[in-house]
């Protein structure tokens, strides 16, 4: 831009240098966010039965973090604040707190791994009280910006092969990718995220012309068969 500015100047005679010639620009940052797709976390969790093996430990709190975190799409922060007093298995939602405001709470519906993720502590932990719902194989409160987390995840990419660095918040990305890539309305992925749609827009949302066109027909219907071949022909 500056370069534009300074060529029009030299042009007009208002200048004979062009200070921003020579210059070279910052790439701008990608839009996408790493992730790690569902084969790429059945490599991970392989090669973290394969750490318990070798230690003779077991890593259940490790493995149970990356389900839920795939499949909910939280925060690290917010997966980690998470409590039994927020869980309602029987509505199958949790309920996230404090993510923009001290009063703000969202409900993020459970399916899958996640929902029994958190059956299968709720079974462990029966006649307990409230108390954080993560924690670590010592029953200690998990840091999601600590580095034991951290290592641990990044540890498992590489034994995985992976040629990317597995974070805490790649998890939450590897949700909003797969949920938009399965046509999931961008407005209902930002609720269940608690983020605005143009963040969603754009860090996760593909326009897939072959998805458009199904929408299509779902909305308008396909033409009558008869008529699509006399039109062929």
């Amino acid at each position: 831009m500056l370069a534009h500015f300074f060529s029009f100047c030299i042009g007009r005679g208002y200048t004979r240098t062009n200070p921003a010639e020579g210059i070279a620009m910052p790439s701008a940052r990608p839009n996408r966010r790493d992730h790690v797709s569902p084969a790429e976390v059945e490599a991970m969790l392989r090669a973290l039965t394969a750490d318990e093996v070798a230690a003779g430990e077991s890593l259940q709190w490790l493995r149970e973090w990356i389900l839920f975190g795939v499949g909910t799409g939280l925060r690290p922060g917010e997966q980690a604040a998470l409590r039994w007093a927020d869980v309602r298995l029987g509505e199958r939602v949790v309920r996230v707190r404090g993510t923009k405001t001290a009063a703000s709470v969202r409900s993020v519906p459970l399916a899958g791994e996640a929902l029994r993720v958190l059956r299968q502590r709720g079974d462990r932990r029966r006649g307990e009280g409230d108390g954080p719902v993560f924690t670590d194989g010592n029953g200690r409160p998990i840091n999601a910006a600590g580095g034991k987390l951290t290592k641990r995840l990044k540890a498992l990419g590489t034994a995985a092969g992976l040629s990317k660095n597995v974070t805490a918040y790649g998890l939450r990305h590897s949700f909003g990718t797969r949920m938009a890539a399965a046509g999931v309305p961008l407005l209902d992925l930002a609720k269940i995220m608690g983020t605005s749609v143009q963040m969603i827009e754009r860090h996760y949302g593909h326009y897939d012309p072959a998805r458009g066109a199904s929408h299509m027909d779902r909305v308008f219907g396909l033409e009558d068969s008869t008529e699509v071949q006399s039109a062929d022909a």
